[in-house]
């Protein structure tokens, strides 16, 4: 091989391969000095912004963003809730996180088998409402009969709640990649630590991601913690909490014997699972793509919306004494650009340790993201009705 190169790939000799090695290298050097095509434009008063030619208006944009959220909140309520009313501590976050990433199964929303025993568990009493109600499902001689055509429909309902939380995150957490984001547990795995958080200082859930498109070559993890917003945070209790044990139950009872484990495995650590499969990037960028065309008429996929993104964090965010600092926090948060290589707070594949420092200084720059889409991050210091009433 060596002396293959030293004929026929070196500059110094007249070959093929010599001649190509040469245009690389000439056009390397023009690429260099090329300057970017412009893709970001402001205009003069800052109120709307065009990316590769498509203008957005931010107070449109951003009123839709929350609009978006109570629709959800409202398609959650009649649609996959199916109007039961339920305890208010059912809707309530959990009230304490002790880190664990090791013990198998274990999540905030992990679901007990004692608790199921009682059945005063939110899951238990939403089923016992819907049997009695008897149109999604029922008792007969003891066992639980589903109706096919309304499973059908509850299940699509399901799944698309669970579509508009995708693009709420993405939205409203600082956006991670597509590959990232549709792998998210909420419990540990054998193949995983889980990725769904509780803050103690925000009082809100958290996504902390241990992502690297090259950790399956250098066994290093990059993390990025990213605050959610307290609204869609109690969807994703209600979700995780009172709605996926049950979707869990009729999902299984369609299934065979031998699908049936692998499908609860998923639905049992997942966030983002429908029809016994977990999603894939590709469903995300259509969702986000449908969700921008359908608000404000713009072809947004998962490429346009992290420019977007980009633009308003670097205009909008100095983050005042502490601006380069976190700057830097935000830019690792995005993904996009070289500082994301410094996030390898662990050597060790697993590890989900994050100084308290950091911790922090991700949690100020997804406040200041959050809030600056009129969206609060923790709950109001007065009590609030649960989610049913709002």
């Amino acid at each position: 091989m060596r002396r293959f190169i030293s004929v026929w790939a070196t500059e110094d000799h007249i070959s093929p391969l010599s001649i190509l090695r040469r245009w690389i290298r000439a056009l390397s050097r023009v690429a260099r000095v090329t300057p970017s095509a412009t893709c970001i434009l402001w205009d003069a008063t800052n109120s709307s912004i065009s990316v590769k030619g498509h203008v957005i208006s931010l107070d449109a944009y951003k009123s839709h963003v929350r609009n978006t959220c109570n629709e959800l909140v409202d398609f959650v309520n009649h649609h996959v809730l199916l109007d039961v009313k339920l305890p208010d501590k059912a809707y309530a976050l959990p009230e304490e996180e002790n880190d664990d990433i090791n013990t198998r199964g274990f999540g905030l929303f992990a679901l007990p088998a004692e608790a199921l025993a009682t059945g005063n568990h939110p899951s238990t009493i939403f089923l016992d409402a819907l049997c009695r109600s008897g149109g999604l499902c029922q008792i007969h001689n003891g066992a639980i009969q589903w109706d096919p055509n309304e499973l059908a429909t509850w299940l699509a309902n399901i799944t698309q709640a669970w579509s508009m939380v995708l693009v709420l995150l993405h939205i409203l957490s600082l956006p991670a990649r597509g590959t990232e984001e549709v792998v998210w547990q909420h419990a540990n795995s054998i193949s995983s630590s889980r990725h769904l958080f509780l803050s103690p200082h925000l009082k809100t859930l958290v996504t902390q991601s241990n992502y690297s498109k090259t950790t399956a070559i250098t066994g290093v993890y990059k993390y990025v913690i990213r605050p959610v917003p307290y609204l869609l945070a109690k969807v994703i209790t209600i979700l995780l909490r009172i709605i996926r044990p049950v979707e869990m139950m009729a999902v299984a009872s369609r299934a065979s014997e031998e699908q049936r484990h692998p499908i609860l495995e998923k639905y049992s650590t997942h966030m983002f699972v429908s029809a016994g499969n977990v999603w894939n990037s590709e469903e995300l960028s259509a969702a986000l793509k449908h969700w921008y065309m359908e608000k404000l008429g713009i072809p947004f996929g998962l490429n346009l919306h992290r420019h977007f993104a980009q633009a308003l964090q670097r205009k909008f965010h100095s983050y005042g004494n502490q601006g380069q600092n976190l700057g830097d926090v935000a830019n690792r948060g995005l993904g996009h650009s070289r500082e994301v290589a410094d996030m390898n707070y662990a050597r060790q594949p697993g590890d989900l340790g994050v100084g308290v420092s950091d911790r922090q200084r991700f949690e100020e720059v997804g406040m200041g993201w959050i809030t600056w889409h009129g969206m609060a991050v923790s709950p109001s210091p007065t009590p609030q009705d649960n989610i049913n009433d709002k």
